[in-house]
């Protein structure tokens, strides 16, 4: 049992000493005072928000009976109630912050169940939903931020996103740079699943944004086989699980074997991980320039 959940297989695909130094060796990284609300307190907000939300809810029927005014008014209670807890404290300033992050987060709410209103018919079915994954001899805890029942039957998993990261080309390639979605689809097991999607809460972006293995299903969201990019070589359904299966039993394995190689692509995955003094990745670029220099010094003689 690793401890980590998703994460862990993203630090591995992005970086394999990333993932042992952190989830096996537990190095942590100097922590920083953020500079108004984090972004860790500020997924964590709207996940409680929308887990209660939708507990309260549960189907796309009801969010259609509830006229707007009632909405509005049930998503500002329940903002109240779970930024409560920080309100008790003396500063003002911190408290002007959370104010904004309040009005942030109620409009978001807002954009996205204005979304949910013109979906096909849907049940949540769960949210927060915990699951294992088991695979190559390692298990991992996962939570399912929400799943969703279509009216097909099938289960959409739905992953709340604040950041720009929601590209689907994130799920593609021998190692996928975002693997938490196809290893949520994965645990709760992929013949049951029928959508993944992110849902994206941005300023003027909010949005779902991920595949269906029947348009008329969810309508908005792509198939596989249709359109151009990395994603083209899910050519079906089916051979997107397959490949998941594959690609994400190819990092567990490297997990339980303890591959710790550099990041495989250090312009991206460098830029978010505050590990360096510890894998030293800047002595290993000089050496290599010095190398280089000493076999043009060589050539030239």
């Amino acid at each position: 049992m690793l401890r980590g959940g998703a994460a862990v297989l993203a630090h591995q695909s992005a970086c394999a000493f990333r993932a042992q130094a952190e989830h096996r060796l537990h190095a942590r990284a100097l922590e920083q005072p953020p500079t108004g609300i984090d972004a860790a307190t500020r997924g964590v907000l709207m996940h409680q928000v929308l887990e209660r939300l939708w507990r309260e809810l549960r189907s796309s029927a009801a969010l259609a009976a509830i006229d707007a005014e009632s909405l509005a008014r049930l998503i500002e209670q329940t903002i109240d109630a779970v930024v409560a807890p920080l309100k008790r404290t003396h500063d003002i300033a911190y408290l002007q912050l959370l104010a904004l992050e309040t009005r942030w987060l109620r409009a978001r709410v807002l954009d996205l169940f204005a979304i949910d209103r013109e979906r096909a018919a849907f049940e949540v079915v769960d949210c927060e939903k915990p699951v294992e994954l088991a695979l190559e001899g390692i298990r991992l805890q996962l939570k399912l931020d929400r799943v969703d029942r279509l009216a097909s039957g099938d289960l959409a998993v739905v992953d709340y996103k604040t950041s720009s990261q929601t590209e689907l080309a994130s799920w593609t390639g021998e190692r996928p740079a975002m693997p938490q979605l196809p290893a949520y689809a994965l645990a709760i097991g992929p013949e049951n699943v029928g959508a993944v999607a992110f849902a994206a809460l941005r300023v003027g972006d909010t949005r779902y944004h991920g595949l269906v293995r029947e348009v008329r299903s969810w309508p908005g969201l792509r198939t596989p086989g249709t359109g151009k990019g990395r994603v083209s070589e899910f050519v079906t359904w089916e051979t997107m699980i397959a490949l998941w299966w594959r690609r994400i039993g190819a990092l567990m394995r490297e997990l339980r074997e303890g591959v710790a190689t550099l990041a495989y692509d250090p312009a991206n995955a460098c830029a978010r991980c505050h590990l360096g003094t510890l894998c030293r990745i800047a002595e290993v670029d000089a050496s290599d320039d010095e190398f280089e220099l000493v076999q043009d010094a060589g050539d030239a003689g």
